[in-house]
């Protein structure tokens, strides 16, 4: 059961930060940024753009708590695991703040956030790589 829910959570939050990078790749694209973002073709695109602050933090949590090992968070692992929740922490203040998605433009920044927004699948697979 516990191996299930481990890979529900990870799916939840690695879903998350796909779509996330994927719909700002399409919006560094000139042609796609038109055509979805500008003139959503789907009801859930500006969905998902206005609650971003809210999905993020449902899939930190979800990243967190597949890949939470209480024994090795709290003793050996205890500074790294504490940094880790705190930059987070600060990302899911951060987008509260300033979400990003409703402000893109066909630009580089667009797609330096379609690179930056699958950063946090890249540390938590070197996180849980470690942490075995």
């Amino acid at each position: 059961m516990k191996l299930w829910l481990n890979s529900l959570l990870r799916l939840v939050a690695g879903t998350y930060f796909v779509v996330t990078s994927l719909y700002c790749i399409l919006a560094f694209l000139p042609y796609t940024f038109f055509f979805l973002v500008k003139a959503p073709p789907y009801a859930w695109m500006p969905w998902f753009v206005r609650h971003q602050a809210t999905l993020f933090w449902i899939a930190a949590a979800a990243a967190l708590l597949a890949n939470w090992n209480i024994r090795d968070a709290w003793k050996a692992r205890q500074g790294k695991f504490l940094v880790g929740v705190g930059v987070i922490i600060a990302a899911g203040f951060y987008l509260a703040f300033r979400p990003f998605l409703s402000t893109l433009e066909d630009n580089r920044a667009a797609y330096w956030w379609s690179l930056v927004t699958l950063l946090p699948l890249a540390a938590v697979r070197f996180w849980r790589q470690s942490n075995d």
